[in-house]
C-alpha cells in the first residue's frame, strides 16, 4: 500500500511524497500545490494525502488503467469501500450497456445449458 507524506511550506504550498509499499518498485513524487486546495477539497492537511490517493485511483479506474481491486489498493480501501466511492463520485462500476449485459447473460445460459437457449 502506497503512503503519501505531506509537508506544507510557509503556509503557501504543500509537498507530497509518494512512497509505495516495499514489494513494489520504489518511486518518490513531490508536488507543490496551493494551500487553498485544502479548502477546495474540504479536507484538513492530514486528510489531503488519502484524498489525493482516492482521486488518483478513481480517475485511473475511470480511464480503465486500473482494475477495481488495484484501484482499491492504491486508495487504501477494501474493494467494497472503493465501489461505494465509485457510486459517490458517479463513476459506473460496470461499463457495459444493458444490451451488452443481456447478451453476455444469454451466452452464459447457452454454455450452462449445453448450448441450448433457456428462453
Amino acid at each position: 500500500m502506497a503512503r503519501i507524506f505531506v509537508r506544507c511550506v510557509q503556509r503557501k504550498a504543500c509537498n507530497f511524497i509518494l512512497l509505495p509499499h516495499v514489494d513494489m518498485e520504489r518511486i518518490k513524487v513531490e508536488l507543490e500545490l496551493p494551500r487553498d486546495l485544502l479548502g477546495a477539497l474540504h479536507v484538513t492537511e492530514k486528510e489531503l494525502g488519502p484524498k489525493l490517493k482516492l482521486l488518483i485511483a478513481l480517475e485511473l479506474f475511470r480511464e480503465e488503467k486500473l482494475s477495481s481491486g488495484k484501484a482499491a489498493e492504491v486508495a487504501g480501501l477494501t474493494k467494497s469501500e472503493f465501489i461505494d466511492e465509485l457510486d459517490r463520485h458517479g463513476i459506473p462500476y460496470f461499463t457495459e450497456t444493458a444490451e451488452e449485459l443481456a447478451r453476455q447473460l444469454e451466452e452464459v445460459r447457452k454454455l450452462v445449458g449445453g448450448g441450448k437457449g433457456t428462453g
